[in-house]
């Protein structure tokens, strides 16, 4: 069953909650949300319930014909006899018993889209509170009857209303079965929730006036050219069965009315006049404010009136120029044109004064020059001899249009926010404002289709194709040798710049690639339509799959948390240790806390600060293997070894510790295991979780105010519909998208802070948990090994510790970092479990600030280097430690220590990992020979094995002389 669910109702739920959600930012009600939704439902299988409609009623006209007859064999014979009678009848007439299924097709039709809409509507939390007209709650029964729900038996009489109109030319039989429907549903949903109910109203509502005004079977008429239903083979070669009576074709009154207009139309006069008063009506619902300015309906109503501008100013005045003979009438088509681009022009001037920022005018303006250099391409295309012959195929425009277009603007973004960590917030905000996008471009090129003539037509068709092979390529290599994309910013944006060779050679493979999707198009026109649109049901397919699997994990809790929270948060009364990783977290910064704002070391009794700490590396890639391996995961330990990538390796380190501290009776935790490839990839026998949850918990329960990128003035879905065209253009137009990081104006300040904030309250969310709602009911010893992005780039925490990343810098995060981690010292000692415990306070990496440890020479001797990274703030990390029993001030120490002696110093009691040297803090190891690094990013780590090293130093006794640094790279 659960498999049945996944493959028929799971996708109609999504795409319901889909419709629900992107709905409801637009209108603003529920209610009206859930009008709409049912209204899109029942339209969408308006053609299948015609289709159920017409096999229900072959059914009735053929049972009509063979009942007599069977009834007569009934009487006349029995056993075998009568069997082989009904069978013989059957056999001649050329039915069979499985036709009478045809019957209940209706019913089937809709049982799919009746329980995935009991699923979502039943447990849909934005409803609880939602009122709708009289309905107070949308999440509860609506109780309007002095207790009394009243709801359902308004569902219920509309539903009775229906069963009567569709039942009242058939039998008594089966008049039965609609009506004891209706009663059933009114006793099972009699306490279901307000929502839902209205749903199921608005359903029967629908269905009552298809019946009445729609149904060509009930009001015995048909389709505007569709032919009488054919009955099945004649059962007339049966002894006295008769053929049954034809219905009558009778073409309804509107039919004529839209051959009338269609008649109309043909004046192209008429036809320019009624696209100006849809432009002119269309504009007034956006300056009139009719429509909210900021809102996607806002934004489509005013693309595709720039769609029909575009088209009256260049195709009107040439087609009339081939066909018209006097200078007037080709003044007075010139006249046409000019007047509509003066009011596009208008339109883009109108969208700059409105717009406090450039990126929505700048994409209509982008939008509508390429459609008016469509619009100029018409005359060429009249000119190209296969355009003019070339049959036109509609059907495989839509599907390269679709293909492209979802691509582009739904299947690319999606990805691209379910894989980051950078967001907290559910996908369906998104995922209908993109929907939103989709349909708005998809409607405008469909009207320049239609409004354009053949040869144009089956231009935009070859383009379509083309631009669809050429858009899946492009987003299957994606953007090569440019580093991690962090906040939507490449590591190394030099890569996109393109050589003039590079870019004419890129431009000759464009071209043959169009030429040969062309000839295909062109040849094979039917094989190329089953193709695309195979693909675009291929990609569509796994969008939705997507959309599904990113909700919320069923294993979640009621206040959003992991399932195993209380075992992660949880300490023991025995022993524990604890290493907690800070992001980016400059060592220096230690005695500028102490001298600005000591406080936040108040809590840190008996722990020793090692300043002489050096980073193996610049970047977490090459230094966390270390933090949780030791000196065998240094880069050079792993580029020396043959591993099968870098992926592996750091997964190996992570073992290191579960293989150590598991056989002791430890409870093992992870939170946030960087490079690992996801908490999967560990061991099976420890906790692990990300700290995303967390996130979205901070955000609901602490600071809601807070702006993030899934709030409804966000234009996050613009972003990743452009970061989608900078994957998916050809290499020579990336960098002009991409755009310094600007991406054409479309990633705004506002935007920067808004994933900032989305960012950071991952792992702020996490510690406050960490420091608030510990427990000390572990049954056993605990080892956690907790990374958390603080104060790792980009900053959101200010001074009083709040999301306000214009107050944010690394130091705001520094201090705000240790100062709750105070608290959960605090927390350790009032338990009595501050003794056993080991602490150990680590960052992987400095970050490029002032260090105020170092002299202002060193920058003299020792250059910044590659990216900066070589920069006294980055070599300098972090490293505060306090071993069980520790008592006293915080006090210091500079031995010379490095990332790889974290293991050495955790290891150093009972539990004796693998391949550890000894702990430098305890034992004399002599002069020691540390090297620092600065590595290139992997740009594949599951396949490269090996660190792309950029420079290299040798760091002997102490890291602030300039005069123990020796570059050996």
């Amino acid at each position: 069953m659960t498999l049945l669910y996944q493959i028929l109702i799971a996708p109609i739920e999504a795409v319901m909650h889909v419709v629900l959600s992107s709905t409801y930012s637009i209108v603003g009600s529920y209610g009206v949300s859930i009008f709409i939704l049912s209204l899109l439902i029942n339209l969408a299988l308006l053609p299948l319930f015609q289709i159920a409609e017409r096999w229900q009623e072959a059914e009735r006209q053929v049972q009509k014909v063979l009942r007599p007859k069977l009834q007569e064999f009934r009487k006349a014979f029995s056993g075998e006899e009568r069997y082989t009678m009904i069978h013989t009848l059957y056999r001649q007439t050329g039915y069979h018993p499985i036709y009478a299924m045809r019957s209940s097709v209706g019913l089937l039709l809709q049982l799919p889209f009746w329980i995935a809409a009991y699923q979502l509507l039943s447990h849909y939390e934005p409803l609880q509170g939602a009122s709708f007209l009289l309905f107070e709650d949308l999440g509860k029964p609506d109780r309007l009857l002095w207790g009394i729900n009243l709801l359902p038996f308004v569902m219920t009489g509309a539903n009775l209303l229906a069963a009567f109109s569709y039942t009242k030319q058939l039998s008594l039989i089966e008049k039965i079965q609609p009506l004891l429907l209706a009663l059933v549903f009114l006793v099972l949903l009699y306490h279901s929730p307000t929502g839902l109910l209205l749903y199921w109203t608005f359903n029967s509502l629908f269905s009552l006036a298809r019946i009445a005004l729609l149904d060509p079977i009930q009001k015995g008429k048909l389709w505007p050219g569709e032919a009488p239903i054919a009955p099945l083979p004649t059962p007339a070669t049966a002894p006295g069965l008769s053929a049954p009576e034809q219905p009558r074709t009778i073409l309804p009154r509107s039919h004529e009315l839209r051959a009338t207009f269609l008649r109309a139309m043909k004046d192209r006069t008429n036809l320019y006049l009624a696209l100006f008063l849809i432009v002119v009506g269309l504009q007034l619902s956006v300056h009139g404010d009719v429509l909210d300015k900021d809102g996607p309906a806002a934004m489509t109503a005013t693309l595709v009136s720039i769609t029909l501008l575009a088209y009256l100013t260049f195709v009107p005045s040439w087609r009339s120029f081939r066909g018209s003979e006097t200078l007037r009438s080709k003044l007075r088509l010139i006249l046409i044109g000019l007047l509509s681009a003066a009011f596009a022009v208008m339109n883009v001037a109108w969208l700059s004064a409105v717009y406090e920022v450039p990126h929505p005018a700048r994409t209509i303006g982008g939008i509508l020059l390429t459609l008016l250099f469509l619009m100029f391409a018409s005359p060429l295309c009249d000119r190209i001899r296969v355009l003019r012959t070339m049959p036109q195929d509609p059907w495989l425009f839509a599907a390269g249009t679709c293909l492209t277009l979802f691509v582009l603007c739904i299947a690319n973004p999606l990805t691209l926010y379910i894989s980051s960590e950078d967001f907290v917030g559910g996908v369906y905000y998104v995922t209908g404002r993109l929907v939103v996008y989709f349909a708005a471009i998809t409607l405008a090129l469909a009207t320049l289709y239609l409004l354009m003539d053949t040869p144009a037509r089956n231009g935009l068709t070859l383009l379509s194709v083309f631009s669809s092979f050429s858009l899946i390529l492009y987003s299957t290599i994606g953007v090569k040798d440019a580093g991690i994309m962090d906040q939507f910013i490449l590591d190394v944006p030099a890569s996109l710049e393109r050589t003039t060779y590079e870019i004419v050679a890129e431009l000759a493979l464009l071209m043959a690639l169009f030429g040969a999707t062309s000839y295909a198009t062109v040849s094979h026109r039917r094989n190329v339509t089953h193709i695309v649109a195979a693909m675009l049901a291929t990609v569509f397919a796994m969008s939705v799959m997507d959309i599904y699997a990113a909700k919320d994990p069923p294993a979640a809790v009621s206040n959003g948390l992991p399932a195993d929270n209380a075992d992660i948060m949880s300490f023991s009364r025995e022993q524990n240790v604890l290493i907690l990783m800070l992001d980016g977290f400059p060592g220096g910064y230690v005695q500028r806390i102490l001298d600005e704002a000591s406080d936040a070391l108040s809590a840190y009794d008996g722990f020793v600060w090692y300043p002489n700490m050096l980073t193996t590396n610049a970047g977490t890639w090459g230094s966390i293997a270390t933090l949780a391996g030791g000196h065998r995961y240094t880069v050079q330990e792993i580029n020396n070894r043959n591993e099968t990538s870098l992926r592996s390796a750091i997964n190996e380190a992570y073992y290191v510790y579960s293989d150590a501290f598991l056989p002791k009776g430890y409870q093992v935790s992870y939170v946030n295991p960087a490079g690992s490839g996801g908490c999967e990839r560990l061991d099976k026998r420890v906790h692990c979780t990300p700290s995303l949850p967390y996130g979205i918990h901070y955000h609901k329960l602490e600071d809601p105010d807070a702006p993030f990128p899934n709030d409804a003035d966000s234009n996050l879905p613009l972003m990743l519909t452009m970061v989608s065209l900078f994957k998916a253009s050809p290499f020579l137009l990336k960098s002009w998208i991409y755009d310094g990081g600007g991406y054409r104006g479309a990633n705004s300040q506002s935007l920067q802070r808004m994933t900032a904030n989305s960012y950071k309250a991952r792992e702020w969310g996490f510690l406050r948990v960490l420091a608030r709602e510990p427990n000390a009911d572990s049954p056993s010893k605990t080892f956690k090994f907790i990374q958390l992005s603080i104060p790792h780039y980009p900053h959101a925490l200010n001074g009083e510790c709040r999301l306000l990343p214009d107050q944010a810098t690394v130091f705001t995060e520094s201090v705000c970092a240790l100062k709750e981690i105070g608290v959960l010292l605090g927390w350790m000692k009032k338990n009595g479990i501050y003794d056993a415990s080991k602490i150990v306070v680590v960052s992987d990496h400095g970050w490029l600030v002032d260090n105020p440890m170092f002299s202002p020479d060193f920058v003299k001797t020792i250059p910044e280097g590659y990216q900066q990274r070589a920069s006294a703030g980055f070599a300098q990390s972090l490293l505060l430690v306090k071993d069980f029993g520790a008592t006293g001030s915080l006090r210091r120490s500079d031995t010379f220590v490095s990332s790889p002696d974290v293991p050495s110093l955790v290891c150093s009691t009972d539990v004796a990992c693998r391949d550890i040297l000894p702990d430098p803090t305890r034992h004399n190891v002599g002069e020691r020979s540390l090297v620092f690094n600065i590595t290139a990013l992997p740009t594949d780590e599951e396949k490269t094995n090996k660190f792309d090293i950029i420079e290299s130093y040798e760091v002997r006794k102490n890291i602030f002389d300039a005069a123990n640094w020796k570059k050996i790279k």
